[in-house]
């Protein structure tokens, strides 16, 4: 019986608590002791969890900074997450300790958890580094400008680094820790686990240490809806309302000649019911999304990795509406395979409209997409919960 410590720290949404519910849950069942430190526990109850794993608040720093520079990179957001002041860095180090101390782990998963890899430098136990590739950077690697194009980014992601660089060896130095030389050497590591299909990663990975994943969403309570039998296209819709392309998402949705499923995280009743007024079919849980999508014709969402990974494995093209860095990324990385749009937001419902027809009646994005989900048979990717709990399992 092993002492594991799960810690996430940074990023929102449902994709952190999807895996790391079935690593907890299995390591528990195999007898160890299993503790979880959540950056963000309001959506725990969507998941199974044993009486056996213990779930408690993460060290983060949660306060957005203002005046920062250019978020162009990795470091850019460190700056305004606690890297921003070596003493604020030191703080949060000296609390990931204290939750070591307690735990006492034999090995640990680090989920976008880059203060608690800093709090970890020199310690002995195993480290498992996982999460979707975009804040789990190779190790040696200097940080990658994701911003291509933009004037002045690639020297906004080089400044952000070495200042990033400068705090952590500040905090380095008074703990007697081994420097580092890039924020990436942070994540030195036994075994990373990258929740992407390899096509989708941002990041180039060398090391015989690093494995794609991908399997079935957890959640409880999903969602099977029936598409209406007619002549029209099928458009699945996977949002959130806090996002400023939500409202152009939908009121574009409605203009469409397509039957729309969509499930939109945190809309307001009134609002959901005036949609639905114009046609829009809303599942008021997270919908069963691999078998929602067998018989969709397009997915239109915000370009999270997991619904981005979910929509090609079916070979369903998509319409991406990105709102921060990491979803810019993988837009970039979707317009160049061929197999999806940048819906023009900027632009308003009218030009989504248009991309979203422009998508339907265009069969090339879904050969591409159908070429794409052929593909992925090939590729080494771990396809089941019992693969990667031995990965990991081979650490202790």
């Amino acid at each position: 019986m092993a002492n594991i410590l799960i810690a996430w720290e940074l990023g929102a949404g449902l994709g952190h608590l999807s895996y790391l519910s079935v690593i907890a849950s299995e390591l528990n069942e195999k007898g160890h002791r299993v503790t979880l430190a959540l950056n963000d526990p309001t959506n725990v109850e969507n998941f199974n969890w044993p009486s056996g794993v213990n779930i408690v608040p993460s060290p983060a720093f949660r306060s957005m900074q203002s005046n920062q520079p250019k978020t162009a990179s990795l470091p850019c957001i460190m700056l305004t997450r606690g890297f921003q002041s070596p003493k604020l860095l030191k703080g949060m180090v000296r609390s990931w300790q204290g939750l070591f101390t307690l735990t006492q782990p034999d090995l640990m998963l680090f989920d976008y958890a880059p203060t608690a890899m800093l709090a970890a430098r020199g310690l002995s136990f195993k480290k498992v580094v996982i999460g979707s590739g975009f804040s789990e950077p190779e190790p040696g690697t200097a940080a990658l400008n994701m911003l291509p194009g933009v004037s002045g980014a690639d020297r906004a992601a080089q400044l952000s680094e070495e200042k990033v660089v400068h705090h952590i060896n500040e905090v380095c130095r008074s703990l007697n820790y081994p420097p580092v030389k890039y924020l990436s050497d942070l994540y030195q590591h036994d075994l990373a686990l990258i929740s992407s299909l390899p096509d989708l990663d941002i990041h180039p990975r060398s090391q015989e240490t690093n494995h794609y994943f991908q399997f079935e969403n957890t959640e409880q309570n999903q969602e099977i809806l029936t598409w209406p039998d007619n002549h029209k296209k099928n458009v699945l819709a996977y949002l959130r309302a806090h996002s400023p392309n939500c409202p152009v998402a939908l009121d574009a949705l409605v203009e469409t000649d397509a039957n729309v499923i969509c499930y939109c995280a945190n809309l307001k009743p009134e609002i959901m019911q005036r949609y639905s007024k114009k046609g829009i079919t809303f599942s008021v849980q997270p919908f069963d999304m691999a078998h929602m999508l067998k018989a969709a014709d397009l997915m239109i969402c915000h370009a999270g990795k997991g619904t981005i990974s979910e929509s090609l494995q079916q070979g369903t093209p998509l319409i991406l509406l990105p709102t921060h860095m990491e979803q810019n990324m993988n837009t970039v990385i979707v317009e160049k395979l061929g197999v999806g749009l940048r819906g023009r937001s900027d632009k308003g419902p009218k030009a989504v409209c248009y991309d979203i027809n422009r998508l339907l009646n265009n069969s090339s994005f879904t050969d591409k997409a159908i070429g794409f989900s052929i593909q992925l048979k090939d590729q080494p990717i771990i396809k089941t919960e019992q693969q990667l709990i031995e990965k990991i399992c081979n650490l202790l």
